[in-house]
């Protein structure tokens, strides 16, 4: 009896089978990346009011409020 040569789809070893096991993996680096680049952008307003605001679950705890401005040239007289 002939043995049978069986060949995988791979691109540069990378198969279908390491991907799914490094699935979890990525999920985890991306959520992450993604708080980290949340928490990094609290202080600044377009990202606060553009980004966070609209978030389906932390989206309430970032109202859209306008910014105060304030007036670095007043002074108490």
């Amino acid at each position: 009896m002939i043995a049978a040569i069986r060949t995988y789809p791979h691109y540069k070893s990378i198969t279908p089978q390491k991907i799914v096991e490094l699935t979890p993996t990525f999920v985890g680096w991306g959520f992450a990346a993604a708080t980290g680049l949340a928490l990094f952008g609290l202080d600044i307003p377009i990202v606060r009011d553009d980004v966070l605001s609209k978030l389906p679950l932390v989206g309430k705890f970032f109202p859209n409020l306008p910014e105060l401005k304030e007036d670095v040239f007043h002074r108490a007289v």
